[in-house]
């Protein structure tokens, strides 16, 4: 016997009061209006009961285009995707509830879109009158967020690594990370400082982690060592920060370490060239008030030693400048010879020739001073005073008797006035003949001959003399 209806339009049962199927509908149509993600209620059949704003804005659709059509019509049978089909037509008839099924897919209107569907299937008391329930969610631009981040944390040059804020052990490093310390990623996910460094070096980074996660402020470090797989040992700039949950629970570390080794060797060999340049100034200046004595003795006059003074300062000047050009490393011989020979060298009355030979800063200092007053001498008196003189500058690679290897420079003028022997010995004799040897071990063998002076120099391989030789290289024959 049917129960009567009551004024609600319901049906009474009992106790129970069953609402009317209009009314379900109509409470079904504004719950899911109001979900802001999209979806939709499918008939037995598949075609559409019931969809949200959110769903025809997602897929640019209208009402009229969904209500009542099949979900594989929508939109020019864009949702005609076999997913989907299988969704529908196996799993959900074995299944009440399937989450996070995941579809990709290329649709017309809106292009390529990655989607997770929930869906729920609400069986009816009829025979074909269950329900489907499909709320989708659009992960397409979480993915390519994700991908972009992926792209940007594998290209960066700092090493960066993320750590389980629980356990401190390694969720994440990147490319710059695996060179870096010389272990894969499949090496290091899933392991802790422990597994890879000295207990000292793990104790502090651990240690760090752990202050880090006390503090949740970002934590610098401005140089830390860490010994990578080689046994190398490599100094780091970390910067450390905490990530967190929706709800604030620390849940990660993230690490950004920038490898500052070169910088620090870079800075260190600039402290020592400051001590070395300290150190060259110091024995220049004490130089000077000796070389300015000497070069007062052997001047006849207030001029002449102004000049001579200032070409010698002038020569060591140049020397130094070619000495810091290449960081205190040493001077190429032939940059030498060619800068003491430019202001006197018009293209004829000069010759050079050698393999490149670079000298050390105490050797490159000397030949210097040397080869000014070899210069200086050939300009007042001999081959460089007159039109038609000749100076000839050559230099090889010879063995000494003890069998140990020299560099012999070879000075030699020609066609310049008849030579006369100096009766005495003055500074920049005793300059040519003392300075090698006293200052790098080397040997001089100066000649005053009638035809034009000659000077053999030996000077020998080693931190104190010749650094490098190229014979592959050479200067080119003429000075500039």
């Amino acid at each position: 016997m049917n129960e009567p209806p009551n004024r609600s339009g319901n049906t009474v049962n009992g106790d129970r009061q069953i609402p009317a199927v209009a009314e379900i509908d109509a409470f079904l149509a504004e719950l899911i209006e109001t979900v802001f993600q999209p979806f939709v209620v499918l008939d037995a059949r598949f075609h559409v009961a019931h969809v949200n704003p959110a769903f025809l804005e997602a897929f640019r659709l209208t009402t009229s285009e969904t209500r009542g059509k099949s979900l594989f019509e929508l939109g020019n049978r864009q949702w005609d995707i076999p997913e989907v089909r299988r969704l529908l037509g196996e799993i959900l008839t074995q299944r009440r509830v399937v989450e996070g099924f995941r579809v990709d897919h290329d649709f017309e209107r809106i292009g390529k879109r990655s989607m997770l569907i929930n869906a729920r299937r609400i069986a009816g008391n009829e025979p074909r009158s269950d329900m489907l329930l499909l709320a989708i969610n659009h992960i397409t631009e979480r993915e390519d967020s994700d991908r972009l981040l992926d792209q940007v944390m594998e290209n960066l040059p700092a090493m960066v690594f993320l750590k389980r804020a629980s356990d401190l052990r390694f969720v994440r490093v990147n490319r710059a990370g695996e060179q870096l310390l010389g272990y894969s990623r499949s090496d290091l996910i899933g392991k802790n400082d422990y597994d890879f460094f000295p207990k000292e070096q793990a104790d502090f980074f651990t240690g760090v982690d752990r202050e880090v996660l006390a503090s949740d402020k970002v934590r610098d470090i401005a140089e830390e060592p860490i010994r990578t797989r080689d046994g190398a040992t490599h100094y780091l700039r970390t910067s450390k920060i905490v990530l967190h949950d929706a709800d604030g629970k620390p849940t990660h570390i993230l690490g950004v370490s920038l490898d500052i080794t070169e910088r620090r060797e870079a800075e260190e060999h600039i402290k020592l060239l400051m001590r070395e340049l300290d150190h060259r100034v110091k024995n220049v200046l004490a130089r000077i008030p000796v070389i300015a004595m000497c070069t007062r003795d052997g001047s006849g006059s207030m001029d002449e030693l102004v000049k001579a003074l200032e070409g010698r300062i002038l020569s060591m000047a140049n020397a130094h400048e070619l000495l810091s050009l290449a960081q205190w490393h040493g001077v190429a011989l032939s940059d030498i010879v060619r800068r003491e020979l430019a202001p006197y060298a018009t293209g004829s009355n000069t010759n050079v020739d050698g393999a490149h030979i670079v000298l050390s800063a105490e050797a490159s200092q000397a030949m210097a001073m040397v080869l000014h007053e070899l210069v200086t001498n050939a300009a007042k008196y001999g081959a460089l005073s007159i039109p038609g003189g000749r100076v000839s500058v050559r230099w090889s690679r010879e063995k000494e008797a003890t069998g140990s290897d020299r560099l012999l420079i070879h000075w030699e003028e020609t066609g310049g006035p008849l030579v006369e022997a100096p009766s005495h010995s003055g500074y920049g004799t005793s300059v040519v003949r003392d300075l090698i040897p006293y200052e790098i071990g080397g040997t001089v063998d100066l000649v005053f001959a009638a035809d034009g002076v000659r000077c053999k120099i030996g000077v020998p391989f080693g931190p104190k003399g010749v650094r490098h030789v190229d014979p592959a290289t050479r200067p080119g024959d003429d000075a500039p």
